[in-house]
């Protein structure tokens, strides 16, 4: 079993992200992410040792919202201070001159890419290849690593390195909970933080230019 688990990790989660960032022309992820997504879940459901109670499990609701929350205003901190020293002109310029746009976003990413993107590299990485990599840090930091990976598609460092980061704190969650929707939760408030503060720069249908012909008037 090993051997063919690691064949297929390394497939679906190294060579495809990287097959899909070296095509000619860029391609809007989200069609992507929801088809993997549903092709995974439906191994899932096949899979009898798989436990769906994730889905719907809140376990210490209370403590473990004070945990996702509190730490934001740091985190968003940090990333405006990145994005200033990166690319300073692009803060908070999806609000500032797309507003309307912005609070489309606000609903639909967590929606179109947080909800797949949460079956894929949690609930389907973290049971898939427990095999490999156990229950504890080892897999933290592959389940961290596969989700930076997958943003290599975006053709730039920065979504790599901010992800990855993002990947290890939302893989750590899940570990400790068992839920899906409070990972879910945690990513969708970072995702649409970063959106906020100027990373659609980066992170939009994978295209910077992308970005600045959607964001520029």
């Amino acid at each position: 079993m090993l051997i063919p688990r690691t064949f297929e990790l390394l497939l679906v989660f190294v060579a495809m992200p990287i097959s899909v960032a070296l095509l000619p022309r860029r391609l809007n992820p989200i069609p992507l992410l929801i088809i993997a997504a549903v092709l995974m879940l439906a191994m899932l459901v096949r899979d009898p040792t798989f436990n769906p109670a994730c889905f719907t499990r809140l376990p210490r609701l209370g403590r473990h919202l004070m945990g996702i929350l509190l730490p934001l205003p740091l985190m968003g901190g940090l990333m405006l201070g990145l994005l200033y020293l990166l690319a300073p002109d692009q803060l908070f310029k999806l609000v500032r001159r797309k507003p309307r746009l912005w609070a489309i976003v606000m609903v639909m990413y967590p929606l179109m890419s947080v909800v797949p993107q949460t079956i894929i590299y949690r609930v389907f990485f973290m049971h898939r290849y427990e095999v490999l990599f156990g229950r504890g840090w080892l897999m933290i930091a592959m389940a961290g690593l596969a989700f930076g990976l997958g943003h290599i598609i975006f053709r730039h460092s920065v979504p790599v390195l901010i992800t990855t980061i993002g990947g290890f704190i939302f893989a750590w969650r899940y570990t400790v909970t068992g839920s899906a929707p409070l990972s879910l939760l945690e990513h969708s408030l970072y995702g649409n933080l970063a959106f906020t503060i100027g990373y659609s720069y980066y992170l939009y249908h994978g295209s910077v230019r992308a970005t600045e012909s959607l964001t520029h008037t």
